[in-house]
């Protein structure tokens, strides 16, 4: 990439080695040479006489932030190089071509244009005056008057240099706007006009002579924009250094997607909800005309449930329910020990964040928002082995999202996530909108619509009336209260606590549903046996009877410790079929009752009301 380059800025000093037949060390008037800032950007068109040839580069200098950038187009290829003196790297980047090269920084062949020193250990980039090598220690440059180029009124110095990696002497002539009879743009007192090189180089043993003009435009001390010095989206750049880590993203959350697909000219939208500890998860869609849909046109609910690996998707507005096992290769199951059992994704791989060789690529401004950038690049797509690369967008620290809750996960907010094939042509961008670093509510992944023709059971206890002041302060958080104690003194999982509600008359009741087993038997490896539908009920009629069904209320901001509970009225739990009905529970024999210890199962580990916290944040 480098021979695009490496016609550039000859004029470079050595000790010895001077053609004394092209030029000598001059002599004569000295005088005060222009005042360079520490940052600029310029434009500079490169004229070859000896080649006949022009290019055209634009040049960022850094010294503050210790970096560089030039963007040259030459035969119609726009090359990018970036000089990241922090990381020691040389970044060459065709863009048009999505081709990148890492090199060390430290070599010469690398840092012949803004030249490399080392400042307590740590290379750094050439002073501005060595970077524009003018005005460089150990070179002689002599005053020579006032001049005129392309109609401004100039001052000049001139040098005889040497260039030892080219055996190449050169006269140079530098031209600056002169501040005593020229005003420039931008305020300051004089800008670079023009640097003019004659001189003769060997090569393959023979000399030959070269003249260069190098014509100044747009000089401002100042870089406009900051990002420029950013690699360009989308392109991957292999060994170069990740300084950066991906962020963590919190095991539970939810979010708005709207995906866009560019080889089907469409754009979708889906709301996803993941719990990892409950192993959950959910998603409203519509599906596309464009592709066949088994379930119908209309607005879809789907939930995975992997504690069983059944999936169950619901049309809300007919009110109708298909099941069936999770298959395998969905995009929120991942490759398991076992091949054959279906795994849900860990909240990384579910925005495939697994890859080995992501580079953090900088601050980069989408939809008007500063977000932290990472890339990738992976050999294989949808099972295809074709190249893609993959690019995450996360909010920056210094932003802050409505969303998230105070006290809540310190974990990484994205923003975006695209996908590129070049070989196919094929684009995918994510945009992720609301996203919500919170459990989401488990009474919100209601499946009872597939158990319409299969068995449940419903009941009805009451809560002592005093407590309705506790209840009335988040009636959504004691639900869910509720949905732990039950959860813990059944043994089910969550979903197959439905329906679950409040209502008051006379008294407080508490109203819920116990759906049988799973439907069909999912590709996961089940811990146990799972509570059968009637040693469910069994159970909590048990424990409301014998004033043993606790409720612990939770509290934001409280402890475990400090968590206040509800007992349920002894002898207040009824079962009906449809709630005009609320016909007393006759109950069960003892006999029934001795068997409960042995159909028990603790979903997770312990899910004691003391625990029950960690089930909402």
């Amino acid at each position: 990439m480098h021979v695009l380059l490496a016609t550039l800025c000859l004029f470079h000093l050595a000790a010895a080695g001077i053609d004394t037949t092209v030029c000598t060390t001059p002599y004569g008037q000295q005088h005060a040479r222009p005042s360079l800032p520490n940052q600029f950007e310029v434009h500079v068109e490169c004229n070859f006489l000896d080649l006949n040839t022009t290019t055209e580069v634009h040049e960022y200098y850094d010294d503050a932030n210790n970096r560089g950038e030039v963007r040259q187009m030459d035969y119609g290829i726009k090359l990018w190089a970036y000089y990241s003196y922090a990381t020691n790297e040389l970044i060459s980047i065709l863009p048009d071509k999505k081709l990148c090269l890492v090199e060390n920084l430290r070599q010469k062949s690398s840092n012949y244009l803004f030249g490399y020193q080392s400042k307590n250990g740590q290379g750094h980039i050439f002073s501005v005056n060595g970077a524009l090598h003018f005005g460089e220690a150990n070179t002689v440059e002599v005053f020579q008057g006032s001049d005129v180029v392309r109609g401004i009124n100039v001052q000049k110095w001139y040098s005889c240099l040497y260039w030892s990696s080219m055996d190449a002497t050169m006269n140079v002539t530098w031209y600056f706007s002169d501040p005593s009879s020229w005003d420039t743009a931008l305020a300051i007192p004089s800008t670079p006009v023009r640097a003019h090189i004659q001189g003769r180089r060997t090569k393959n043993g023979s000399p030959y002579d070269f003249e260069h003009y190098y014509e100044f435009f747009h000089f401002k001390p100042f870089i406009e924009d900051q990002q420029k010095f950013e690699t360009p989206n989308g392109i991957s750049c292999p060994g170069r250094k990740n300084t950066k880590p991906l962020p963590t993203v919190a095991p539970e959350y939810s979010l708005i997607i709207e995906i866009v697909d560019n080889l089907h000219s469409q754009i979708s939208f889906m709301k996803e909800y993941y719990d990892q500890s409950m192993k959950l998860t959910k998603f409203t869609y519509k599906p596309s005309h464009m592709t066949p849909s088994p379930y119908g046109y209309n607005p879809l609910t789907e939930i995975h449930d992997f504690n069983t690996g059944v999936a169950y998707v619901i049309d809300p507005l007919i009110g109708n329910c298909s099941y069936r096992p999770i298959e395998h290769g969905t995009f929120d199951d991942a490759t398991a020990k076992n091949p054959h059992l279906v795994r849900m994704r860990t909240s990384r791989e579910f925005f495939y964040m697994n890859s080995q060789d992501v580079t953090y690529e900088g601050v980069k401004t989408v939809r008007n928002i500063d977000m932290d950038t990472w890339v990738g690049q992976r050999n294989t797509f949808e099972g295809y082995n074709f190249n893609s690369t993959w690019q995450w967008y996360f909010k920056l620290g210094t932003w802050s999202a409505s969303q998230q809750r105070v006290g809540s996960y310190s974990m990484g907010t994205p923003l975006m996530l695209t996908i590129d094939v070049d070989e196919l042509s094929v684009s995918y961008t994510y945009n992720i909108y609301n996203f919500i670093q919170a459990r989401p509510n488990l009474l919100d992944f209601d499946i009872s619509p597939c158990f319409m023709d299969l068995k449940r059971r419903k009941f009805d206890f009451k809560i002592p009336t005093e407590a309705r002041d506790l209840i009335d302060k988040d009636k959504e958080l004691f639900k869910y209260s509720v949905l732990m104690s039950l959860t813990y003194y059944t043994a089910v999982f969550p979903l197959r606590i439905a329906n679950l509600k409040v209502v008051y008359d006379d008294h407080i009741h508490v109203r819920f549903e116990i759906l049988d087993v799973r439907p069909v038997a999912g590709d996961v490896t089940v811990n146990g046996t799972e509570t059968s539908l009637d040693v469910a009920a069994q159970q909590v009629l048990s424990k409301v009877n014998n004033n043993q069904f606790v409720i612990y209320v939770m509290q934001p901001g409280v402890s475990p410790q400090e968590t206040p509970y509800i007992v349920a009225v002894p002898n207040s739990i009824t079962e009906f079929t449809y709630e005009s009905e609320l016909a007393e529970f006759k109950g069960y024999s003892p006999g029934a009752l001795g068997g409960l210890s042995a159909g028990m199962i603790v979903v997770g580990g312990a899910l004691g009301a003391g625990l029950s916290f960690a089930f909402f944040k």
